[in-house]
């Protein structure tokens, strides 16, 4: 199957248009192509009424939902109403992606209810990506956009429920959190790396970690020099690293940049046809990205012997990784980041590194770890022994205080809190409202959030509980998704009861807050 002149094709954001084009004319197919501008809808920005409706089967649903852009929302109705050809929805194939996919499918039937929407699984701007998603459309998909409404939902009742903008305090499933987290001294402050010899020489094993408090750290060291040596226990074959991920892009780069600014050069270069998929979770690859990845290695002197990785099928998230082979042939990989030319040339080099060391295999000898006190026993212990990569450095034993975004980061990822597309903004917004101190404390905003905050939103799991209910509601159908997640944010039977009285409140609020995300 491909795309035609009549044929419409809408994706989420316009950046993604001119590369879209051109690698629909790689392909010899003509279409048009539109960009939604990010979610075709939203809620009201006013918390009251929640405007959350409750059926009398125990469904529910939104009853009110508007125009995030009216401009984009006015464009695409026109498409769709003077369409002649098929429409085809490529959003990304994430949560976010099957939202916006959802309203473009609300907004056709209204319009054009002859039409059937097909969805396009596309997870990188190149000819072969788009050939194989076409190779493989499939019929729209609604249960995919459940768990999108559900976590919305019960979003929209808690900070409906619990917050009070007028004073400048947005209670949500993510800020009560990070509350929650400082609150209990849960916050990351230091990275160390921890050394002690081989007892047959050679390269001493290595552990890294993140340590909470400088005594911590401390203890950890000073437990690492009273070991004299390790005995080699056993070994492996293993890679020098492994397929990195939304949130280990962002930690490599944070040293170099702010994390919002990471995030945009990533979405960037996604955009341009450079890179895979940004805001993946993934450390594997598909049959492309591996094939890239041995590649790269070869071109660099891997050896590279039989290999049990899984590839993932096609259509599936990979880890982040360049597709465009020309940047990758023009990277500078052996140039540190100190004397890279630019932030994209610092990024660039950093990928492709990891690109490689993904595949690069060594042995991986491992210590008895019987000879380890208690306090180091926890930790992954470990030494490389064999040919790396010429740009590799091997690791000193050292410690970092982190910066305030890479702390509160390192806490999010430690605790789930959070999806690889929102995990910027509430490290932004965890800074802005004064939730977490610079050393990892509570701050004073986290202590008017978990003020307003009920009994179960005071824990810091919360968050990942409520969000892992909520992914299952294909499963076990929205209302007993929306129910669940909103008994585990209430913490009781008193609260929760209190809680759903929210839904059935539509007393008009003029508390207007533009700028709500909690």
């Amino acid at each position: 199957m491909g795309a035609f002149v009549e044929d419409l094709i809408v994706i989420e954001a316009s950046g993604k248009l001119k590369r879209l084009y051109a690698v629909l004319s790689d392909l010899g197919m003509r279409a048009r192509c539109i960009a939604t501008l990010g979610n075709l809808l939203q809620s009201p920005p006013q918390l009251r009424p929640v405007s959350i409706q409750k059926d009398h089967v125990g469904g529910y649903q939104e009853a009110v939902r508007i125009p995030a852009r009216p401009d984009a929302y006015d464009r695409v109705s026109a498409e769709i109403r003077s369409l002649r050809g098929r429409l085809f929805i490529a959003t990304d194939y994430d949560q976010e992606g099957h939202a916006i996919a959802a309203d473009v499918v609300a907004l056709t039937k209204q319009l054009r209810p002859d039409l059937a929407p097909l969805r396009l699984q596309l997870t990188e701007l190149t000819p072969a990506a788009l050939r194989a998603s076409f190779a493989s459309v499939r019929d729209y998909d609604p249960s995919l956009a459940l768990s999108g409404t559900a976590r919305r939902i019960v979003d929209r009742v808690i900070a409906s429920a619990y917050s009070l903008p007028s004073a400048g305090v947005l209670v949500g499933r993510v800020t009560s959190a990070i509350a929650a987290m400082a609150r209990r001294g849960l916050v990351p402050t230091h990275e160390a790396v921890l050394q002690i010899p081989c007892a047959s020489g050679g390269v001493p094993f290595t552990a890294r970690t993140t340590v909470i408090g400088e005594s911590r750290l401390q203890e950890l060291q000073s437990a690492a020099s009273q070991v004299v040596s390790l005995a080699v226990s056993t070994f492996e074959m293993s890679t020098v690293g492994q397929g990195v991920n939304y949130a280990d892009f962002l930690g490599g780069m944070n040293e170099h940049m702010g994390l919002a600014e990471a995030a945009r050069l990533l979405q960037d270069l996604y955009e341009q046809g450079v890179v895979s998929y940004p805001r993946t979770e993934s450390r594997g690859y598909g049959a492309r990205g591996h094939a890239r990845c041995i590649e790269f290695a070869h071109s660099h002197g891997a050896r590279l012997g039989p290999t049990a990785a899984t590839v993932l099928p096609e259509g599936a998230h990979e880890a982040l990784h360049i597709v465009a082979p020309q940047v990758l042939a023009s990277v500078d990989v052996m140039k540190p980041a100190r004397l890279q030319s630019s932030h994209k040339a610092i990024a660039l080099s950093w990928l492709s590194r990891s690109m490689a060391e993904s595949v690069w295999q060594v042995r991986r000898d491992l210590p008895d770890l019987n000879q380890l006190p208690d306090a180091l026993r926890g930790l992954d212990w470990s030494r490389d022994v064999g040919a790396l990569p010429a740009w590799h450095r091997r690791p000193k034993a050292n410690s970092r205080v982190l910066n305030h975004q890479s702390a509160i980061l390192a806490g999010l990822q430690e605790q789930r809190i959070g999806r690889p597309s929102t995990v910027v903004g509430h490290v932004v917004r965890a800074q802005e409202r004064a939730l977490v101190t610079p050393d990892g404390g509570e701050g004073p905003g986290g202590t008017r959030v978990l003020a307003r905050a009920p009994l179960g939103l005071q824990e810091p799991a919360a968050a990942h509980r409520i969000e892992a209910v909520c992914q299952k509601a294909a499963g076990i159908g929205l209302g007993f998704a929306v129910e669940e997640a909103l008994s585990i944010a209430a913490g009781d039977e008193a609260q929760l009861a209190s809680l759903l009285t929210t839904i059935d409140d539509w007393t008009p609020d003029d508390d207007f807050t533009p700028s709500y995300a909690p």
